[in-house]
C-alpha cells in the first residue's frame, strides 16, 4: 500500500512537473509576443516620425525653391533695372548739355528715388528670407524633438515591460 501511495505520488509529481513547465512555456510564448508586438509598435511609431520629417523636408524644399525663383526673378529685374539705368545714364549725359539745371535736379531726384526702392525691396527680399528661414529652422528642431520624445517614450514602455 506504501508502494502504491508512492507510485501515486510519482504520477502527480510528474504531472504537475508537466503542468508547470506547459505553462512556463506558455508564458514564455506571451512573453514573446508582447515584445514582438513592442517591436512593430516601435517600428510604426518611427516610421510616422520619418514620414513626417520626410514631409518638412520636401515642404521646405519646395520653399527653398519657390524663394530661390523669386531671388532669380528680383536678380534679374535688378539686371534689367542696372541695364536701363547705364542706357539711362548714357542719354542723359548726352541730354545733359543740352538741359538746364532745373533738368539735372530732377533727375539725380529720380535717381536717388529708384536706389531707394531697390534697397527697399533687397531689405524686404533679405528679412522675408531670415524668417522663413528661421521659421524652418524651428520647425526642424521641433520634428527632432518628438521624434526624440517618441523614442524615449518606446524606451520607457520597453522598459517598464
Amino acid at each position: 500500500m506504501l508502494l502504491e501511495k508512492k507510485e501515486i505520488l510519482k504520477r502527480v509529481h510528474s504531472q504537475r512537473e508537466g503542468e508547470v513547465q506547459k505553462l512556463n512555456e506558455e508564458e514564455f510564448k506571451a512573453q514573446d509576443l508582447y515584445h514582438a508586438n513592442q517591436l512593430k509598435l516601435f517600428e510604426l511609431k518611427l516610421a510616422q516620425a520619418h514620414q513626417m520629417l520626410n514631409k518638412h523636408h520636401k515642404q521646405q524644399l519646395d520653399l527653398q525653391q519657390f524663394f530661390f525663383t523669386n531671388l532669380l526673378v528680383i536678380k534679374h529685374d535688378i539686371v534689367l533695372q542696372q541695364s536701363m539705368k547705364d542706357k539711362l545714364a548714357a542719354d542723359h549725359a548726352k541730354q545733359r548739355k543740352e538741359m538746364n539745371e532745373e533738368y539735372e535736379v530732377e533727375r539725380n531726384f529720380l535717381c536717388k528715388r529708384q536706389d531707394d526702392q531697390k534697397r527697399e525691396l533687397k531689405a524686404r527680399v533679405d528679412k522675408e528670407l531670415a524668417a522663413v528661414q528661421a521659421a524652418n529652422a524651428k520647425e526642424e528642431q521641433q520634428l527632432k524633438d518628438s521624434e526624440v520624445s517618441i523614442l524615449l517614450e518606446v524606451q520607457l514602455d520597453a522598459e517598464s515591460q
